[in-house]
């Protein structure tokens, strides 16, 4: 036990690692999606840049056309007309050409200051880029991390799932060798511990197989644990009924497993209690989720009805009910079940018998997601 014990306990190491895994994971995945950004806005920005550049060398080319044209103009009007004097054309040709040199020179500044920001802009663009590298190559890291510790962890689960399983088979073996040299009354006693133990390994095999141990749909689990049942106790549907009513809720693994055990208890009672021997009878189980949250469990029967007992706790080890569905032991059980959970336990005794537990509500597990390739 103490060896299943560390086992669980690495379980749980393991898992507290997956979580820091998956928030470094998505800590690298936003600051990813940031960088992307901002190189794109970069991007656009030097696009811009360039585009400005290709504007400003147009118009300096256009201005410098317009500057020969309007030196050559005075020229030619000179020899057509004759009328402008020359002291007064070159004044004023001097007078626009060093304006349009001066506007050219500018240009070409800016032109230069235009290259450097494009230059600056590349040397940063290069950067990003090596810092989205490797962001994405520590996030492929920390992902086959991750993946590593997943398939570990499966293993360290599928090896506690084994070593429970020899344990409740080792368990059931020395009651039996126990029962061999005990009374008739404690041979009894044994046989339905033995039982119980069963059912025990039943609903934790039914989990387990599952591949998820985490949380499972409690509406499918029931209807295996009582189609068991019913196969166990030979039920027809013609004498005897067992019907499941549940919504399909998610319930984490530490819960659906108690839950289970105690739906095995009070069907069982009910089943071998509740009915006379030729009396046909119905046994319901229902599982839904209330307005406010709250999970409701309950097994009922419309058998002869349960006889109060010190309080419907204890009073023997029978397992019996005096004439009703859960009493005794089985119901013992079940209070303490309902007690672990933090669950409120009535007993309906109208008209058959009804157990209630109404269990807090619980976080909604996700759904589990298929295993990756």
């Amino acid at each position: 036990m103490g060896s299943i014990g560390e086992r669980t306990d690495e379980v749980e190491e393991l898992r507290r690692q997956l979580a820091i895994c998956e928030q470094e994971r998505e800590q690298l995945a936003v600051a990813l999606e940031d960088a992307q950004a901002e190189v794109e806005r970069l991007a656009e920005q030097v696009a811009r840049l360039q585009a400005d550049n290709r504007h400003l060398r147009r118009s300096a080319g256009g201005m410098a056309h317009l500057l020969k044209q309007r030196m050559a103009d005075p020229v030619q009007e000179e020899q057509s007309a004759g009328q402008t004097a020359p002291s007064q054309t070159e004044t004023e040709n001097a007078i626009l050409a060093e304006e349009l040199q001066v506007t050219v020179e500018e240009l070409q500044v800016t032109a230069e200051e235009l290259e450097k920001a494009n230059e600056e802009l590349r040397q940063l663009n290069q950067e990003l880029e090596r810092r989205v590298r490797e962001r994405t190559e520590a996030l492929e890291r920390t992902l086959v991390e991750r993946d590593a510790l997943l398939r570990r962890k499966e293993l360290l689960v599928k090896e506690v799932d084994h070593r429970v399983r020899n344990s409740l088979q080792m368990a059931t073996s020395l009651l039996s060798l126990q029962g061999r040299k005990a009374s008739a009354e404690t041979r009894q006693a044994l046989q339905l511990a033995i039982g119980r133990i069963h059912a025990i390994g039943r609903v934790h095999a039914l989990l387990y197989d599952k591949g998820n141990s985490e949380a499972v749909r409690f509406d499918s689990y029931l209807q295996e644990v009582c189609t068991n049942l019913a196969t166990s106790f030979g039920v027809d549907h013609r004498r005897r009924t067992l019907l499941v009513e549940a919504e399909p809720i998610w319930v984490p693994a530490d819960a659906a497993l108690p839950l289970a055990t105690a739906v095995n208890e009070l069907v069982t009672n009910a089943l071998w209690h509740a009915f006379s021997i030729d009396t046909p009878g119905t046994v319901w189980v229902q599982f839904h989720r209330e307005e406010n949250g709250r999970l409701t469990l309950t097994v009922a029967d419309d058998g002869r009805g349960m006889k109060p007992r010190h309080n419907d706790i204890g009073g023997g080890t029978g397992g019996g009910t005096g004439g009703g569905s859960c009493g005794g032991l089985g119901l013992e059980i079940v209070s303490s079940i309902a007690l672990g959970l933090r669950a409120d336990m009535t007993i309906g005794r109208k008209g058959g018998t009804r157990v209630t537990l109404s269990l807090p509500a619980m976080p909604h597990p996700q759904m589990p997601q298929p295993p990756m390739p």
